[in-house]
């Protein structure tokens, strides 16, 4: 949970035109069946909004 957090809030740091207006609309945790299993929903601004946001995240330290 700690590095989902970390990585999320610094995704979310580096703001809507560094990564082609990403944002985190929803995450849970499993607690039935897959325990420990994570789920998070990022919304883009259509797809040229998730091609910005993938390629930045491929130069970058923050997705590793």
């Amino acid at each position: 949970m700690e590095a989902a957090e970390k990585y999320f809030k610094q995704l979310m740091a580096r703001g809507k035109d560094d990564l082609g207006g990403v944002k985190l609309t929803a995450s849970w945790e499993t607690v039935v069946g897959a325990v420990g299993e994570f789920t998070h929903v990022l919304e883009y601004e259509g797809f040229k909004g998730f091609d910005e946001t993938s390629r930045a995240l491929r130069k970058d330290s923050v997705s590793t």
